[in-house]
C-alpha cells in the first residue's frame, strides 16, 4: 500500500489540520502523530486538509507526521467476528485489555480478527468455474449453530484458476484465485476487506407505489409510510383503553 507523509498543521481537540494534503482524498484512513493515532480525512481544500482523529490527541505537536494509508476507513470481515466484541473502530477489546489493560491505550494497531486461529474450511468450487459476485466459494463453521459463507465481492468476476483442498486456514490464507477477463488475478480469502461507508449491496425490495394517505391506519401527514411497507404502531399512549 502507497503511504504519503505530511505534517500536522493545528489542533483543536479531535479535529487535526494538516498541510501539505493535496494527496488526500475525502474519507481516506491515516495515522496521526508518532503514536500512530487513527484518523479519517473529513474536509478537503486548497490550504489545509482536516482529519478527524478517533483517539485521545492529548500530546499531539504541530509538525509532528500524519500518514496517509491511501485507501478508505475499512474494517477486516470474516470468522470470528460473532463470538467478539469491538471498539468503535473494530479493535477487539478482549485483546485491547490484555494488551493495556481495563483502559483503551493509545495508537494500538490491532487486527480486528485473530490472525493465527485456524478454521474448519469446505470449498464449494472447482477449477474452471465461472464465478460472479455473491457467489459462494467457501464455508466455515463458525459457532456451533452458524455457518459463515464465503461470498465473491462486488466489483470481482472471473473463471476460477486456483483451489485450496479442503482444510483448516487462517483467515488471510488464499483459498481460491479468479482470473478475470483481463487477466487480471484475485485472491479470495476467508476475510475480506471493507470500506465502513460504502453500504453493502443488497437485492432490490419492492418498489413503492406512494405514500399512505392522512387518516389511514395510523399514518399522518407526520408520520408517512410508503405503501407496501407497514405502518408505524401507535405510541402506547395513543391505543384506546379496553
Amino acid at each position: 500500500m502507497n503511504q504519503t507523509h505530511y505534517t500536522i498543521h493545528g489542533i483543536n481537540g479531535p479535529v487535526v489540520k494538516v498541510t501539505g494534503g493535496r494527496g488526500l482524498a475525502m474519507m481516506d484512513m491515516v495515522s496521526v502523530g508518532e503514536e500512530g493515532l487513527i484518523g479519517e480525512v473529513v474536509s478537503v481544500d486548497r490550504s489545509a486538509t482536516t482529519v478527524q482523529v478517533y483517539e485521545d490527541t492529548a500530546g499531539l505537536k504541530p509538525g509532528q507526521p500524519v500518514v496517509s494509508q491511501g485507501a478508505p476507513m475499512a474494517i477486516t470481515l470474516g470468522p470470528g467476528m460473532l463470538t467478539n466484541i469491538f471498539d468503535g473502530i473494530a479493535r477487539p477489546l478482549k485483546v485491547i485489555e490484555a494488551e493495556s489493560g481495563p483502559f483503551i491505550g493509545r495508537g494500538l494497531n490491532i487486527p480486528s480478527l485473530d490472525q493465527e486461529k485456524t478454521w474448519d474450511v469446505t470449498l464449494h468450487v472447482k477449477a474452471g468455474d465461472v464465478l460472479a459476485p455473491g457467489a459462494l466459494y467457501a464455508s466455515c463453521p463458525e459457532t456451533p449453530l452458524i455457518v459463515h459463507r464465503c461470498l465473491v465481492p462486488t466489483g470481482v468476476s472471473g473463471r476460477v484458476t486456483k483451489v485450496a483442498p479442503a482444510g483448516a486456514y487462517r483467515v488471510s490464507d488464499t483459498l481460491v484465485e479468479l482470473t478475470d477477463d483481463h487477466g487480471q488475478i484475485h485472491p479470495l480469502a476467508l476475510a475480506q476487506r471493507w470500506p465502513i461507508r460504502t453500504p453493502a449491496p443488497s437485492p432490490s425490495g419492492c418498489p413503492s407505489t406512494g405514500l399512505w394517505s392522512p387518516g389511514s391506519g395510523s399514518s399522518t401527514p407526520f408520520s408517512p409510510s410508503e405503501r407496501g411497507a407497514p405502518p408505524p404502531s401507535p405510541a402506547p399512549s395513543a391505543r384506546a383503553r379496553p
